[in-house]
């Protein structure tokens, strides 16, 4: 999907440039030169609601036609696990070294305090932004949203195919639409509660409202009768901006 792919490719920059653009010392002295560009980077370069709403198309795409029970389950979150903890661990390991290396010569407010055995423990759990540690680098966070997203929205198939779609046909036809209301009380409850408060930030539910576009995205092209959801969810988006006006939620639409 190249136009995904370009998506990508253009926020990925644009999240380095936010970066670049935060953190001194590089910003400091970058700024006499780029001191425009730093500036509008600084204040506009969090796109990283983009990744989530594409996460919410990929992974609808990849798993919502395949049949989950608990051994698939099983194998797909530790195949998800070591796909997504090899690059992050590698990045934090990096940047553990570099913190090391420049932490006579760089004041301690810049590369953070030496790590603990607990932070560390915490990182390798993807929890620590929900337990309280410093994050050992800046985008870490991402990984971890990424992975409860996923258990999530893994949790809503295997309900699916595991619970309601073992049941005798007329139970699934009363109760069938569960897994797919439940994702929408869940979304409704992220759009108008829990986006609107950074204390959730380190939860999924904080981000499942932009997650829940992304897969509503997928069902619309592969099936029209789904485009009513979607155009619904739109309706419901623009609601919760009434309510509360958040950046945050209007950086996902250039993706729509």
């Amino acid at each position: 999907m190249p136009f995904v792919d370009a998506i990508r490719a253009t926020a990925a920059f644009v999240i380095l440039g936010h970066h670049f653009s935060s953190y001194p010392p590089l910003a400091t002295a970058a700024m006499p030169i780029a001191g425009p560009a730093l500036n509008w980077l600084h204040d506009h370069g969090r796109v990283a609601q983009i990744f989530i709403v594409v996460s919410g198309f990929i992974l609808a795409s990849s798993m919502s036609k395949r049949v989950w029970d608990r051994h698939s389950v099983g194998q797909f979150v530790a195949q998800r696990y070591c796909r997504l903890a090899i690059p992050y661990l590698a990045a934090a390991g990096i940047a553990m070294c570099a913190c090391a290396f420049a932490r006579d010569w760089i004041d301690d407010s810049v590369i953070g305090s030496v790590p603990t055995i607990e932070q560390l423990a915490a990182h390798l759990v993807f929890m620590q932004d929900i337990l309280g540690y410093e994050s050992l680098s800046a985008g870490l966070w991402f990984v971890c949203i990424s992975f409860q997203l996923t258990a999530i929205y893994l949790g809503g198939l295997f309900l699916r195919d595991a619970i309601v779609h073992r049941t005798s046909r007329a139970v699934r036809k009363r109760w069938g639409w569960v897994p797919n209301g439940l994702a929408w009380l869940l979304s409704l409850a992220s759009l108008f509660y829990f986006n609107r408060n950074d204390a959730w930030e380190g939860w999924a539910v904080f981000f499942f409202g932009q997650f829940f576009l992304g897969v509503l995205v997928h069902h619309a092209l592969e099936d029209r009768r789904a485009e009513k959801s979607l155009l619904a969810y739109f309706l419901v988006i623009g609601v919760a901006l009434a309510v509360d006006w958040r950046p945050r939620l209007v950086l996902r639409w250039p993706l729509d």
